[in-house]
């Protein structure tokens, strides 16, 4: 499997406080910006991985209170660990998935405004059993993307992924008596993406033969025979890890 990487070329703090043309918060993006620097006194490469959150929903017009369902999967801080290419840095942090900006966003003490972690290759957060990913991957319409994607298993040869978002949908009024209004809200989207050894993560199509084509070539007869006998459906989670440890068996 290859993740596209990236090296700094120099160990630099990376701050960057949005501005809301307020004097106040302007203030206090000053403050957190003094605190980071004093975290990053006593642990640069951990500052290192740190930026502010995007505002995509700063928006006057629209609330949170506004939308129905939520950003993340899971609301709550989980204890976890960031790694720069395999190495751990710095102690445990606070760490949640924000599927809606697609971004891993980390609850410090010592900081008034949430902090997400850096989106770079080489990168990756390890949340409980979780481990998030930040790589180029292929999508359904065959086009090269970059973003966070959930390690579900690694293999010798093959090695299965989960990429895992929100979309915000804005609701409508009803056109008529006789129709119902939609609310704004936030719509899943995923998919599992399989990825060969020294190669892109691919997003998989629905069809057991399309994914079947996914693998090598010496494989394939094997696999499809393997999937019939089982009756396995390879767009579910469970039949497909039991493909791929079968494919890294062959």
């Amino acid at each position: 499997m290859r993740i596209s990487r990236h090296f700094f070329t120099s160990i630099s703090i990376i701050f960057v406080f949005t501005a809301f043309g307020q004097q106040d918060r302007a203030q206090q993006g000053f403050s957190n910006g003094q605190k980071l620097m004093g975290l990053a006194e006593n642990n640069l490469r951990l500052a290192t991985l740190y930026q502010n959150m995007d505002k995509k929903l700063n928006n006057d017009k629209i609330s949170l209170s506004d939308i129905e369902g939520s950003p993340y999967f899971d609301e709550e801080f989980k204890k976890g660990k960031i790694r720069y290419e395999n190495e751990e840095i710095g102690k445990s942090v606070l760490l949640r998935y924000n599927a809606y900006n697609d971004e891993v966003e980390i609850s410090l003490p010592e900081v008034d405004q949430r902090q997400a972690v850096l989106k770079r290759y080489g990168i990756s957060c390890v949340m409980g059993n979780q481990v998030i990913i930040f790589s180029d991957f292929i999508d359904s319409k065959s086009e090269t993307k970059k973003g966070n994607i959930f390690l579900l298993y690694e293999g010798s040869n093959y090695s299965l992924f989960e990429r895992k978002t929100k979309v915000f949908k804005i609701g409508e009024k009803a056109k008529t008596s006789f129709h119902t209004a939609s609310k704004n809200k936030f719509v899943e989207k995923t998919g599992y993406l399989i990825a060969k050894k020294d190669g892109l993560p691919t997003q998989l199509d629905s069809s057991n033969k399309k994914i079947i084509q996914l693998f090598d070539d010496g494989h394939r007869e094997a696999l499809k025979s393997y999937v019939k006998q089982n009756k396995l459906k390879l767009n579910e989670k469970e039949d497909l890890l039991q493909t791929l440890k079968f494919a890294n068996s062959l």
